[in-house]
């Protein structure tokens, strides 16, 4: 397990993000269980998706390398780029 394994997704303009949905590498048997999201307009300076008490967020991943788990934000963001 490697904590510092990221990955960005560039939207190329800044997008209403209302929900996440991440599946497994098929066939390699990797998925990812737990992450946490970033947001950034630049790239740069990163936030930390928090709850209503400024905590940061965890969301639950996969248990496979083939579903898909969609979770869905309480506040939307806006951004350009995100990193889970």
């Amino acid at each position: 397990m490697d904590f510092n394994e990221h990955i960005i997704i560039d939207f190329n303009t800044r997008v209403i993000i209302n929900s996440l949905a991440t599946q497994g590498r098929r066939a390699a048997r990797e998925f990812v269980t737990l992450y946490t999201l970033q947001y950034s307009d630049n790239g740069k300076n990163w936030f930390y998706y928090t709850d209503e008490n400024k905590i940061v967020m965890n969301f639950n991943g996969n248990y496979d390398d083939n579903s898909v788990v969609t979770n869905r934000l309480k506040e939307s963001i806006v951004a350009r780029y995100v990193r889970l």
